[in-house]
């Protein structure tokens, strides 16, 4: 009887000592060129991914455009570029692009210009290495103005991409808080 105890005692100290390293499940991995050990970042936070969210909002308030252009002038190229680098550091954001166009021109010509422009911007986001699965497109035309009238100041405002930020909840695959 003592035998069987001791052996069942050494049998349960030696799996208790005997710990299995953690799985990376859900963070970012970082290899330090210099050195060939590799540190695990922890997966970010519902509060870190609001945060995210919160400036990727400020910072996508609106890319303008010239009449009848899809094209991206450099202030606008420059505050996608930063919340490129946001939207790759948190790959559950996804964001909205709503394309815009004033209402010179028919509606079917306007929702295919504001298809554009949401595209444009995409694949500019793209091309800075932003996952296509954090990107989608929607043409409002010039169904929504951001400021209403006939004068050239109001046209120039509504040739826009806005931007809606989706924060999926944590845990629960494609769910968006209203």
């Amino acid at each position: 009887m003592n035998r069987i105890a001791t052996l069942v005692l050494v049998s349960s100290l030696v799996l208790t000592g005997c710990k299995k390293k953690a799985p990376v499940v859900a963070g970012d991995l970082d290899i330090d060129s210099t050195n060939t050990m590799a540190t695990v970042r922890p997966a970010p936070t519902q509060a870190e991914r609001m945060d995210a969210a919160t400036q990727l909002t400020a910072n996508f308030a609106r890319v303008n455009f010239e009449l009848n252009s899809d094209e991206l002038n450099e202030d606008s190229k420059a505050a996608l570029m930063a919340n490129a680098g946001i939207l790759t550091r948190f790959p559950t954001l996804v964001v909205e692009i709503q394309g815009h166009a004033d209402e010179q021109g028919t509606t079917d010509y306007n929702l295919a210009l504001g298809q554009r422009r949401a595209t444009s911007v995409s694949r500019y986001l793209q091309a800075q290495s932003v996952a296509a699965s954090q990107l989608s497109t929607v043409s409002f035309g010039e169904e929504r103005p951001a400021v209403m009238g006939h004068t050239e100041s109001a046209f120039s405002a509504n040739r826009r991409a806005e931007f809606r930020v989706i924060v999926p909840q944590a845990g629960v695959a494609g769910s968006v808080p209203e």
